[in-house]
């Protein structure tokens, strides 16, 4: 999801934070063990979660995703 997140992020303006889980561990102390990874959040300026996703999803779904929360083009 690393990649498909970065080409997003060329044309996206949005912040794009990545952890390992097996490096940072700490971060993911709020997640049910049982949740299918990769996790991905979209959160507000504020931490607040607007959307989240598990499992792989395409370029696409992203994308749709990102244009639902009116994040802007670049």
């Amino acid at each position: 999801m690393d990649n498909v997140l970065s080409k997003l992020q060329e044309v996206y303006d949005f912040e794009y934070v990545s952890y390992d889980f097996d490096v940072d561990r700490d971060k993911f102390v709020d997640f049910d063990e049982n949740e299918k990874l990769p996790i991905i959040e979209f959160v507000s300026d504020n931490n607040d979660v607007l959307v989240k996703i598990n499992g792989e999803h395409s370029k696409k779904e992203i994308e749709n995703i990102l244009v639902d929360l009116g994040v802007e083009l670049k």
